[in-house]
């Protein structure tokens, strides 16, 4: 006999130790891309699906949830998604469903934007932004990041709620033949406010979102060139819509934060910047120009890492 003793007994020891002390990371897979670097295999997740766990244990989960869409009508901004900037630790025994947050649609006939939806993975979530304010629905909705409110009579901004949000901007009071609605908030700062008055800037400029470099010097297009090929920035706000009546004079601004969507200005009866949806995920879609629908906010997106 060994040492040890009976090969029984080592049986009996090993798996009591792998009881008391299971492997801490679990073995899964699922996803739209799945990379293996510096220790760890991320999967990323770019549509609601399945993560398959084949071991029980600990995953690290990181959400970001759905872009807000922009208010028709020289409507605001959509709000950017709450926006995590570290994993959370979970521990799962089984296949879990994955979500990801849509984006908000722009919204049409007058109608304030859709809000984003929420991304999650079990007990882990993160909120959409909330929709961008118009002439029906002036106010902007809150959301993680709030939409902007509308450019006639000083319309609020959506509060935000959760992690890394802000508030939207707040719409202008008419002025001049000025018109401004208010940009949403980013995962970064307060969307900015819609303004009113010659010679000003009208449409209220969305702010930039978190970067993901920021988060991980591993995110980047390089490493992920499926997910992460063009995407640089989560949470950005959207632009505020503009219009001058007038004529005369030709407003800047109404842009939106990298990634999210612009704005329109219109000019009299030229449009001077088109409104555009966002391209970023969690970010905010930019507000209509006059008598068109707003512009749609982008998806979210869900990473989870796990040791290998």
């Amino acid at each position: 006999m060994s040492r040890f003793g009976s090969r029984t007994r080592v049986t009996t020891l090993v798996s009591a130790w792998q009881t008391q002390f299971p492997n801490p990371y679990a073995s899964v897979s699922g996803g739209q891309e799945t990379v293996t670097t510096g220790g760890f295999k991320y999967l990323m997740f770019t549509t609601t699906g399945t993560l398959t766990v084949s071991q029980s244990g600990v995953v690290d989960v990181l959400c970001v949830g759905g872009g807000g869409g922009g208010g028709a009508n020289v409507g605001a901004g959509g709000g950017g998604g709450e926006t995590m900037t570290s994993f959370t630790q979970i521990t799962l025994s089984s296949n879990t469903t994955v979500t990801v947050g849509s984006g908000g649609a722009g919204g049409a006939d007058n109608a304030r934007g859709s809000s984003g939806g929420t991304s999650s993975c079990s007990t882990v979530s993160a909120l959409g932004g909330g929709g961008g304010g118009s002439e029906n629905d002036k106010a902007g909705a809150a959301g993680g990041s709030g939409g902007g409110g509308y450019a006639i009579g000083n319309s609020a901004g959506g509060a935000a709620s959760g992690v890394n949000t802000f508030a939207g901007g707040n719409g202008a009071t008419a002025s001049n033949n000025f018109y401004g609605s208010g940009a949403g908030g980013s995962s970064t700062s307060v969307g900015g406010n819609g303004s009113a008055g010659s010679g000003v800037t009208a449409g209220g400029v969305g702010t930039a979102g978190i970067a993901w470099t920021s988060i991980d010097s591993i995110f980047n297009s390089t490493n992920f060139p499926t997910t992460l090929t063009s995407q640089t920035n989560l949470g950005s706000g959207g632009g505020g819509g503009t219009l001058v009546q007038n004529g005369s004079e030709t407003p800047t601004g109404a842009t939106g934060g990298t990634g999210a969507g612009n704005g329109g200005i219109n000019t009299g009866s030229t449009v001077n910047q088109a409104s555009s949806n966002a391209t970023m995920y969690g970010c905010g879609g930019g507000g209509g120009i006059w008598a068109t629908a707003g512009k749609n906010g982008y998806q979210g997106i869900v990473v989870i890492r796990v040791q290998v």
